[in-house]
């Protein structure tokens, strides 16, 4: 192992230990989202927040020596996430600021905003801080949306390497249902830790007997939330690094691999989760313990020390990016926003579990009852409003992006119909000299000029134009394969098509012509700066086993190819192309594949898109016609 990932090891365990203390410390905040619930007389209340108000400042240090870690050891997802997150991170940090500020101002005497509102800021941070932070940490293994271009380093006016991809600017990560789910599991533990605090560090029986059963409710959502993500985790790809190339992956199963493949870091891991287990069980079994923060404290900081470096090690890519740069909204995507629609009605149904039980009697007073109903009827309308408007703007947004697909594959048909128009208009010129030129091979026959005669007919041959523009029955591919056809025999590009597609496809029609438009256009400009005499464009596309459409497109090329860590840069702008970034994108979209390769003077393309299975009506009516090969 070289010195610089040595060093990279070294600071992602050095980062990891302090996330993992980090967590563990947030019992402090656990126990201020427990003051109202735990707290029934104003002296109980006391002693939580001097009990907690004593340890306070160790959360918020590791917090920012967590942050200062990153900027030291990996700057660039400093200035990533620290910055271009900022919304996130500065929600977590103002949640903070209004910790310290309640416990420094609410014992003060003609403090303005009163003793009740400085502990509902305390609340407040129990909250948010450890479901933000747990979001924010989920990340490192579900990516964030944001993008990097080392380019701008030269930009003496705004030298911004990495910048966010959409308007949330961190907050988009709450739209992730997957990091909701962590961060609900680090509330929770938060709650079980500072539970566990207090029967340890306060001696009060009534104040215990609530803690311990405050344990049980939130032990069993911790569990759901904790093991929810853990199994998901396991079981999902993961993204992977080729240390070689450096080229980012998906690979199956990944940090389950990882787990696999690190046998320590899997023992440490179950180790921790058996000693918060542990914990939680003994102080429950047993009335007289009190030990059991140090248990589940232990255990945290092993479990969380672990799954940080499951994120990170064994060639693992950590916060990756799940952006693209031609990202195209589908219907997939809008049914992918499902958890939207339950997050407003699943907090509703717990404010109501919380709510009836714990105080029926005070629900049954007449003007509580009243204010209830209205605020549930309106937190109902305010439920009903957001998905309705989040509705429109998703339908919106998707027909949007499905209208400028349309658009470009209408322009393509504009541009073919143009091209043959312009071919009829040719012919019907070439059928009125027609009889001039009858008249002039006649006298050329009579006087017996046999050289001039065959030289004339060539030439008259040679002025009528091709007309065999028809490569198959489906109309959208034949216009799209035309328009190209017509580009590539104007500028004297051999072109030869192979097609073999029925009227009706398996798969989107659209998807076809945006994966047959960006592989011939990127065919074509390669042909124009190739040698005339090695330029040729070949393209094959067939529908195979009735449900899978195959396209191979083949052309000439320079010897040079603008590839670096398995993606292909653009040659006429400083960045990826975004061409075959797009074909990739359709590819993985309906679940097939795309590869591309260059040797021997010849880039070749081979992309498989996966549909539904044909009608059988249509499944064998296609018909193989094949475009003319040669200038």
């Amino acid at each position: 192992m070289n010195t610089y990932i040595f060093l990279q090891h070294y600071w992602w365990f050095v980062v990891s230990l302090l996330g993992a203390l980090l967590v563990f410390l947030l019992f402090v905040q656990g126990g201020n989202s427990l003051l109202f619930c735990l707290g029934k007389t104003e002296e109980q209340k006391k002693m939580m927040i001097n009990s907690t108000g004593r340890k306070w400042e160790f959360t918020f240090t590791t917090l920012v020596t967590f942050g200062g870690a990153f900027f030291a050891s990996f700057p660039l997802f400093y200035s990533t996430s620290f910055g271009g997150a900022y919304w996130l991170w500065m929600i977590i940090l103002f949640s903070f600021v209004l910790q310290a500020v309640s416990y420094e101002f609410q014992s003060k005497a003609g403090n303005l905003l009163g003793k009740t509102t400085y502990r509902t800021f305390l609340v407040i941070n129990g909250v948010v801080g450890p479901v933000l932070l747990g979001g924010a940490v989920a990340t490192f293994f579900t990516g964030s949306e944001f993008y990097i271009n080392k380019g701008n380093m030269a930009d003496t006016v705004m030298p911004v390497i990495s910048q966010w991809a959409n308007a949330g600017h961190g907050l988009d990560a709450l739209l992730n249902p997957w990091n909701v789910v962590l961060g609900l599991a680090v509330f929770f533990l938060a709650r079980i830790l500072g539970a566990l605090y207090f029967i340890n560090n306060i001696n009060e029986d009534d104040l215990v007997r609530r803690c311990r059963r405050a344990l049980w409710g939130n032990t069993a959502l911790f569990l759901v939330f904790f093991l929810a993500f853990v199994i998901r985790t396991l079981v999902a790809d993961g993204y992977a690094v080729r240390p070689e190339t450096g080229e980012v992956f998906m690979e199956p199963y990944k940090y389950l691999t990882n787990f696999l493949q690190m046998p320590v870091v899997l023992f440490v891991f179950l180790i921790g989760v058996v000693a918060v287990l542990w914990g939680i069980i003994r102080t429950l079994w047993k009335p007289t313990f009190d030990k059991g923060i140090w248990f589940a404290g232990a255990g945290t900081v092993l479990a969380v020390l672990a799954l940080l470096l499951v994120a990170g090690y064994n060639n693992t890519a950590y916060y990756p990016s799940t952006h693209s740069v031609r990202a195209m909204v589908e219907d997939d995507n809008f049914a992918q926003t499902w958890y939207v629609f339950w997050v407003l009605p699943m907090v509703f149904i717990l404010l109501n579990l919380f709510m009836v039980p714990r105080y029926q009697i005070t629900l049954q007073t007449g003007r509580v009852l009243q204010v209830y109903i209205v605020m549930s009827i309106a937190l109902l309308f305010l439920m009903f409003m957001f998905n309705a408007i989040f509705l429109l703007m998703a339908n919106s947004l998707n027909r949007n992006a499905r209208l400028q697909q349309e658009n470009q594959f209408l322009s393509m048909q504009q541009q073919r119909y143009e091209s043959l128009k312009a071919a009829i208009e040719e012919a019907r010129q070439a059928r009125h000299d027609m009889r001039h030129q009858l008249n002039q091979i006649s006298a050329l026959a009579e006087a017996g000029d046999l050289d001039n005669l065959k030289a004339y007919l060539a030439k008259t041959v040679s002025r009528i134009p091709d007309l065999d523009m028809n490569f198959c029955e489906n109309r959208a591919a034949d216009s799209v394969v035309g328009y190209y056809c017509a580009l590539a025999k104007r500028e004297g590009v051999p072109f030869c098509a192979k097609l073999d597609l029925p009227q009706v496809l398996p798969v989107d029609e659209i998807d076809l012509c945006l994966v047959l438009s960006n592989l011939l256009e990127n065919a074509f400009e390669a042909s124009l700066r190739t040698a005339p005499a090695r330029r040729k464009i070949a393209i094959t596309a067939y529908v195979h086993a009735e449900r899978l459409l195959l396209v191979e497109v083949e052309n000439a090329f320079d010897g040079e190819v603008n590839e670096k860590s398995g993606l292909f840069r653009s040659s006429k702008r400083k960045e990826n192309g975004i061409g075959i970034q797009s074909v990739q994108h359709i590819a993985e979209k309906t679940g097939g594949a795309s590869t591309f390769t260059h040797q021997n003077g010849v880039f070749s393309a081979k992309v498989m898109l996966c549909g539904e299975k044909q009608p059988p009506e249509t499944a064998d009516s296609t018909t193989e016609l094949y475009g003319k090969c040669g200038k």
